[in-house]
């Protein structure tokens, strides 16, 4: 899903739920150049789960989340 609050200023939280049971699934946060600015193994069993995202300096990022080779990638505004 889409991080809320977005823009966010301090933290801002992503919610995702999972179908059915998955092997791995891991978060990315790259800024808009592509760099990485963070990777997280993230929870990979049936159900919803949260993500919560500290401080990023304000700009444009972009966050992926990859479940069993399946990449979902969203826009968010840091302030």
């Amino acid at each position: 899903g889409q991080n809320t609050p977005n823009p966010f200023n301090g933290q801002s939280t992503v919610t995702y739920t999972i179908d059915k049971e998955a092997t791995s699934a891991v978060f990315t946060v790259t800024d808009v150049m592509g760099r990485v600015i963070s990777t997280e193994k993230a929870d990979a069993s049936k159900g919803t789960h949260t993500i919560t995202l500290g401080n990023h300096s304000a700009g444009v990022y972009y966050y992926s989340l990859n479940v069993d080779g399946k990449v979902t990638t969203k826009k968010m505004i840091a302030q």
